[in-house]
């Protein structure tokens, strides 16, 4: 006991010291920040939010309501209220109307005519496709929406809407843990058992397209209760998991309407050496490669100290262990074809890959991250949520950067460089004139706007805000913001002119006398 609290305080003492230089260089208040601002009613406990048809434009859900803002153009902005259900009990008493709202908790684009809209009609989940333009509703009777929509709005249900098909991984019982990954939709339905150990889906992500197509596949990510090996692991443990999208379900005799290609690995964030480990997932953001293996993954994490982290992969990692990982606790001769391999028709495979399937869907080997490289960066703020942008430099370089962006409790948002596999905090931004609790974020990546949203409001922050780093070349260099850069008279929106002054590397000034010489 003695022993495990000395290395508890020393961990914190190292981490203290480590996370000591991570705080940001400049805080922007409310003022400071270049944002737009739309108001939302009711009493939103959950929020979602969807990229519009234009640039700055989203569709957001909240209790009972769709919104279409248009941030450029507000006057085009629109709201519907979906119906209020009133129901009756089995005494013929009329319930309270309220509990039977529709609650947006699924919103996904079908095309650009059609959006798809689920909400929780008091724990009788409905699906529906919304036209974008007139916002009118029409909802598919035959649509199985249990199993694609939670049941409440606390469930975090993470889905897909991928050709024609919706992956979702929900609860389908108010009484007890049915969660389970299900595919409803144009191909064939699909579930996988149900697991009744505590677990929580975190994020899903498409892995493709690939060369060949029938090689995409699709992977979730989950945490789920049981305790790590390690004596001052977390409680948790972080899992990643893919099925193929071709993926057809068994044979009548085995995992018929089941998952036949899926496989699980254990998601590891931490520093190896010190045996210090991030096991909790709070949230996945997939920056585009290009091309499918060069995309990473950024993870957040938390461990049960109250620190967070993040960690990065990359899709081709996450494959390569699905492909060539032993299998746990399996002893004998791998069956031909490898279970979880895509295959064309899944219900053709042999019996004995089938019961491999279900008895051995764990893999041996972890993922890690990056060149197995520690977090990109540990800290001490509580973050909520991750996105990642990629940024286009200015100057004679014109290299790329990544810029994450990483929500805190207190309602702002850290702005943070990503150099040479270390964190640096740009800026911390306070969107919100208060103190407010961040429901939702979604990234523009075409307009470097940023969407933040509360229970009660929506805020569009320029990503490009520029003007507040100061007056003087040395000010905006030292910013290091791939999204700024001295023009010779202020600083601003970087451009890919060579006259840009820029040194996000390093934000040393001495580039503000060369650049004099242009």
């Amino acid at each position: 006991m003695f022993v495990s609290l000395c290395f508890l305080l020393l961990n914190i003492f190292y981490f203290s010291v480590a996370t000591s230089n991570k705080n940001p260089r400049v805080v922007l208040a409310e003022k400071d920040v270049p944002i737009q601002r739309y108001s939302l009613t009711g009493n939103n406990s959950r929020i979602e939010l969807l990229q519009g048809p234009h640039d700055n434009s989203v569709f957001v859900g909240g209790q009972g309501r769709l919104w279409y803002i248009d941030f450029n153009r507000p006057d085009q902005s629109k709201e519907m209220n979906f119906p209020v259900l009133e129901r009756k009990t089995s005494n013929s008493k009329p319930t309270d109307p309220r509990n039977y709202e529709f609650d947006v908790t699924t919103l996904h684009r079908v095309n650009d005519t059609f959006l798809f809209v689920c909400g929780t009609n008091g724990n009788v989940p409905k699906c529906c496709y919304l036209s974008t333009k007139m916002l009118d509703m029409k909802c598919s009777e035959d649509f199985k929406a249990l199993g694609i929509a939670p049941l409440n709005v606390t469930e975090q249900a993470p889905s897909l809407y991928l050709d024609d098909d919706v992956y979702a991984a929900v609860n389908i019982d108010v009484k007890d843990n049915s969660v389970a990954m299900r595919r409803i939709g144009q191909k064939a339905v699909i579930s996988s058992d149900i697991d009744k150990k505590e677990q929580r889906y975190v994020s899903m992500a498409f892995s493709g397209p690939r060369e060949a197509r029938l090689q995409d596949r699709v992977y979730t990510f989950r945490v789920q209760k049981g305790f790590d090996e390690h004596p001052e692991g977390s409680s948790w443990t972080t899992w990643v998991t893919q099925v193929c999208t071709a993926d057809m379900g068994g044979s009548k005799m085995l995992l018929q309407k089941t998952w036949t290609s899926r496989l699980s690995a254990r998601l590891s964030c931490g520093i190896r050496d010190r045996k210090l480990f991030f096991e909790q997932l709070l949230d996945v953001s997939v920056l585009p490669g290009a091309n499918w293996r060069e995309s990473r993954v950024y993870g957040l994490f938390k461990n049960s100290w109250g620190m967070t982290a993040v960690c990065v992969y990359t899709m081709a990692d996450i494959d390569h262990v699905f492909k060539t990982s032993d299998f746990k606790e399996f002893q004998g001769t791998v069956p031909n074809p490898r279970p979880g391999e895509c295959v064309e028709d899944s219900r053709t495979l042999p019996p004995i890959v089938l019961k491999h399937i279900k008895e051995y869907p764990d893999m041996k080997d972890r993922v890690w991250p990056v060149k197995g490289s520690d977090p990109l960066m540990v800290s001490h703020d509580n973050y909520r949520h991750i996105r990642v942008d990629r940024v286009k430099g200015g100057g004679h370089g014109r290299r790329h950067y990544n810029v994450l962006l990483l929500s805190l409790e207190s309602g702002s948002i850290h702005k943070v460089l990503e150099h040479a596999g270390e964190p640096f905090i740009i800026a911390e931004l306070q969107p919100f004139k208060n103190s407010t609790y961040i429901q939702n974020i979604l990234l523009q990546p075409s307009t470097k706007k940023l969407y933040v949203s509360s229970s009660s409001e929506v805020v569009e922050v320029d990503l490009k805000g520029c003007q507040r780093y100061g007056q003087q070349c040395e000010d905006c260099i030292q910013a290091r913001d791939p999204y700024c850069s001295w023009n010779g008279t202020h600083c601003t929106t970087t451009t890919e002119s060579r006259k840009a002054i820029q040194d996000v590397e390093h934000g040393n000034y001495s580039v503000c006398k060369q650049g004099e010489g242009q």
